[in-house]
């Protein structure tokens, strides 16, 4: 496939979902549900003891990088490094935005994803206008 068909592929691609997306919006304001304020619950580690998982997703962070940067170069891990924490930062924010909005957790995890997908797709559809 040539670089042109690639290019429609992900124009089609792109409007699919940004009209997915305003087919979703627009029964979303048609029948909303009234919105309940979440509730708080105490976490699980505090009632067992157990590790905080913030602790075990950064050592485990850690330990990945360290195997990461002995066969591929740190390089390459700082620059993935930097990658996943734009990505994350992305993710989280949006699922934020979500749930300050009142959206329900799978709702807001669903948009954040969604949003997510549409920037992906237009960063392969720069790729594919920059090759």
């Amino acid at each position: 496939m040539t670089a042109a068909t690639f290019l429609l592929v992900t124009v089609v691609t792109g409007l699919l979902v940004v009209g997915t997306g305003l087919v979703v919006a627009r029964r979303r304001r048609r029948s909303s549900p009234p919105i309940s304020k979440p509730v708080r619950r105490a976490s699980a580690t505090a009632a067992t003891g157990g590790p905080d998982i913030a602790t075990v997703a950064v050592v485990a962070t850690i330990v990945v990088a360290a195997v990461a940067a002995s066969v591929v170069g740190a390089s390459a891990v700082v620059y993935g490094g930097l990658g996943a924490l734009v990505v994350g930062f992305f993710a989280w924010g949006v699922y934020s935005l979500g749930r300050s909005r009142g959206l329900p957790r799978a709702h807001s995890i669903g948009l954040s994803a969604w949003l997510f997908g549409v920037v992906l797709i237009g960063a392969v559809a720069v790729v594919l206008l920059v090759a």
